[in-house]
């Protein structure tokens, strides 16, 4: 009897050290504080039209100020706003760089960007969601180019960067990893949602706990990438249907204190085809293979950018 209720009470002790091992990672961010996200994310897309490969680089760096307005037990108001933007596109041997902190041509819809404050609502597990008022921020902007023509052909350049999806999209992808249980080191969690860039398609990440330290927590992510089926695009005025799949991977390091993400680097490949619908110009519409390879590196602004390499 005695032996048994010593088993038991290893057993239980046991139980309760697994419990403690387990960590609950969520956001604990302090009211009127302002927390920073800077990224530098460098994409290389290549076309094929006609046999012939097409290749366009961009390379777009950006700083986001994030102050908490408010919060509750489960969620965070908050007013977030661009301190700068660079973007710099290469194709077909020509090269533009446009700049928040120059005034003329497309950087001037940059610097219309900046220091112009927005609305979202965090929740506790990271999602970003109820985003207010930056779609009108870059439409505003956009009025600084005189011409129409000109104008319509940077909003279409532009769209995919800026907008109220967008900016979530691209905040969630990033800070929504955060587990939805405690976790301990080495266990594993699944985080499925759906992106918006150039077109909708569903995320599914699979993030692993790596390591924990005295001050924060080290994540390893692969993601699946899969374009939605049946949604269409607009591209230079035309209906556009992208079929693209491929893979994400990267590290997150979060801290202890704040759950915010201190630095991080993502590496993605997908490929697959962009089908121009029959229209005016194409009757015939025109299928285009294309792959996509993205290197995105982003810190908090206080601790440092990440390490790149070994």
């Amino acid at each position: 009897m005695k032996l048994t209720s010593l088993f038991f009470a290893v057993a239980l002790a046991a139980s309760g050290a697994l419990a403690q091992s387990k960590k609950v990672i969520t956001l604990r961010l302090d009211q009127n504080k302002t927390y920073y996200q800077e990224s530098k994310a460098s994409v290389l897309i290549t076309q094929t039209i006609q046999g012939q490969d097409i290749v366009v680089s961009m390379e777009v760096d950006g700083r986001v100020a994030m102050r908490v307005r408010s919060k509750t037990d489960t969620s965070f108001l908050m007013s977030g706003k661009y301190e700068n933007l660079k973007m710099k596109i290469s194709a077909m041997g020509q090269e533009q760089s446009f700049s928040s902190a120059e005034k003329s041509g497309l950087s001037a819809v940059f610097a219309g960007l900046t220091d112009k404050e927005f609305d979202f609502t965090m929740s506790s597990s990271g999602r970003v969601y109820n985003v207010q008022r930056l779609s009108e921020i870059f439409q505003t902007a956009l009025q600084i180019i005189p011409d129409a023509k000109v104008r319509e052909q940077a909003a279409a350049q532009l769209k995919q960067q800026f907008g109220d999806k967008v900016f979530a999209s691209s905040m969630n992808v990033i800070s929504a990893l955060l587990p939805p249980r405690p976790v301990a080191v080495g266990e594993n969690w699944k985080v499925k949602q759906q992106v918006q860039s150039v077109a909708e398609s569903m995320l599914e990440s699979d993030c692993v706990l790596t390591a924990e330290d005295a001050n924060g927590y080290d994540l390893s992510v692969k993601s699946v990438l899969s374009s939605t089926s049946g949604k269409t695009a607009k591209l230079n005025g035309m209906d556009v249907e992208y079929n693209l799949s491929g893979t994400t991977k990267g590290t997150l390091r979060i801290d202890k204190k704040s759950g915010w993400v201190n630095h991080g680097i993502m590496e993605g490949s997908v490929g697959g085809t962009f089908v121009i619908k029959p229209n005016q110009q194409l009757p015939e519409g025109m299928t285009v293979p294309m792959t996509v390879k993205t290197v995105t590196t982003l810190y908090d602004g206080v601790s440092g950018p990440p390490a790149v390499g070994p």
